[in-house]
């Protein structure tokens, strides 16, 4: 079995040191112009409470997705739930017992009506079995759409077979469900 490539993906530098050096400079420059301190304070304390709301932020959504990691597949399914009815969409719960016909929720919204089959992978990529059941969910319960929500991520098995189905198949990754998570 031949080794996945790894991918070289630079780190993004923090902003962390450009606010402490921008803090140092203001405070420079507020004790060299004393006519001029206030502003200067209070633009750098601004810039400062702007950057810790942002690091706050990035590690809520690093703790909610370390939550999501150790869910059950039932909670998962609980917790979209919960995530659909905040995006408006009217949503009923059909999985969680087996027996859900590949589809453990079922959105609607205006004409729309969405089959989504729920994946919560430890580790493991989410495979084209997942996209197979979505789309025999959206058939069984007659829905115009497929989705698979999953906190890992797709093979490129599963990519091409939501490319290639007779119905739209939406995929939503790690990365989706973050970015989600960030808007809400």
């Amino acid at each position: 079995m031949a080794k996945a490539k790894a991918k070289n993906k630079k780190k993004p530098r923090s902003i962390g040191w450009l606010v402490f050096l921008l803090l140092v400079v203001a405070g420079l420059m507020a004790w060299t112009l004393p006519s001029h301190r206030t502003p200067i304070l209070a633009g750098a304390a601004v810039v400062f409470c702007l950057w810790a709301l942002a690091v706050a932020k990035k590690q809520r959504i690093a703790t909610k997705m370390a939550q999501i990691d150790k869910m059950t597949g039932v909670a998962f399914e609980r917790f979209l739930v919960q995530l659909f009815k905040r995006m408006g969409y009217k949503v009923r719960h059909v999985g969680g017992q087996g027996g859900d016909f590949g589809a453990d929720v079922i959105l609607h919204k205006g004409q729309t009506k969405i089959a989504v089959q729920a994946k919560n992978y430890d580790k493991n990529a989410v495979g084209n079995d997942a996209v197979q059941q979505a789309v025999a969910g959206a058939s069984y319960y007659d829905c115009t759409e497929a989705m698979v929500v999953t906190n890992s991520r797709f093979t490129k098995a599963a990519r091409q077979q939501a490319s290639g189905s007779n119905i739209p198949v939406t995929l939503w990754d790690r990365r989706d469900l973050e970015q989600l998570i960030k808007r809400l």
